[in-house]
């Protein structure tokens, strides 16, 4: 009796309903870890963001820009492209010489935009690479 209640394989034994429950519990504590660590490496993100637009950027600039309600969407935007794959030095780089700021109303959502358009067009032109690579006469094969 003792070697079937062990049992943890067979659904319906008391050892299986541990192990499921024990699994369940490990579950959400993952779950509460990953959710923790999101947290953190959000906000390391937003901080080294920042410093890398405040070393491309006049600080007057710099300034007026921080405190737009769209500079927090700014930082989310270049946080996600980060996670694609993008480097955020490179790519604020690019969309903050791209043109001028002056004169825009809301410099965080001008900023936002080009780093969308940069990221959807680098990988438009990767998937392009990608397809043309897979269609040239040199890499067919013959059957």
């Amino acid at each position: 009796m003792t070697e079937v209640l062990q049992r943890v394989d067979v659904p319906g034994t008391a050892a299986a309903e541990l192990t499921r429950r024990a699994g369940v519990v490990e579950g959400r504590e993952l779950g509460w870890i990953g959710s923790q660590w999101d947290d953190i490496t959000a906000d390391v993100a937003r901080h080294r963001h920042t410093a890398i637009l405040a070393s491309l950027l006049e600080p007057e600039v710099m300034a007026v820009l921080a405190v737009e309600p769209g500079y927090r969407r700014l930082l989310r935007a270049t946080r996600a492209a980060e996670l694609a794959g993008h480097n955020p030095t490179s790519l604020l780089a690019e969309v903050v010489q791209r043109r001028p700021l002056l004169g825009a109303d809301s410099m965080s959502d001008v900023l936002r935009w080009r780093v969308h358009l940069t990221t959807t067009i680098a990988y438009l032109n990767a998937r392009l690479r990608w397809m043309t690579g897979r269609q040239s006469p040199s890499r067919r094969r013959a059957w």
